[in-house]
């Protein structure tokens, strides 16, 4: 019986040992299409800022924004890449509202970084969580993340958010 246990414990002990700690990066990243669900401040705050000026809120350009992020392919993104080692890189695009995006992006499945570059956007985004998304995504510094939600962080000056984005089911 002793054996058993001994062996047993050894065994979990051996494959335990094995584990890969770094993240499935093209099974996180690539393959689907990602929709913004909204934008937090790390403590878990909604950001509403975004719709403030002058200490006042505006109400009515919230409602336009969360209807114009309800349309299908509005504040989405796709990413298209390689793994190689535990770092994978490639093309993005995506979409805020009046908005095509189009760049590169780099992942570090152990350090958990993310960044883009060459941030290619045809217009002028006006609508002002489309601005927020396009901000977002041009700053942004890692991410947590699984085969269903992506938390991609990002600074605005001094002041650490990040957006989560869930995967669109066809």
């Amino acid at each position: 019986m002793k054996f058993k246990y001994s062996l047993l414990f050894t065994l979990l002990l051996l494959f335990g040992s094995g584990c890969d700690q770094s993240d499935d990066l093209t099974g996180i990243f690539t393959g689907k299409t990602w929709k913004l669900t909204e934008i937090r401040y790390v403590n878990g705050d909604l950001c509403k800022d975004y719709w403030t000026s002058s200490g006042r809120f505006n109400q009515e350009a919230y409602e336009i924004s969360y209807k114009l992020k309800a349309i299908k392919n509005n504040f989405t993104l796709t990413f298209e890449g390689v793994e190689a080692g535990k770092k994978a890189n490639g093309q993005y695009h995506g979409q805020a509202t009046n908005v095509i995006l189009s760049g590169y992006w780099s992942a570090d499945g152990v350090h958990r970084t993310f960044n883009t570059s060459r941030q290619d956007a045809a217009e002028t985004e006006k609508d002002v969580l489309g601005k927020a998304f396009v901000n977002a995504i041009t700053n942004a510094e890692s991410y947590v993340g699984d085969y269903n939600n992506l938390y991609i962080y990002f600074k605005e000056g001094q002041v650490k958010k990040y957006f989560l984005m869930h995967v669109v089911k066809e």
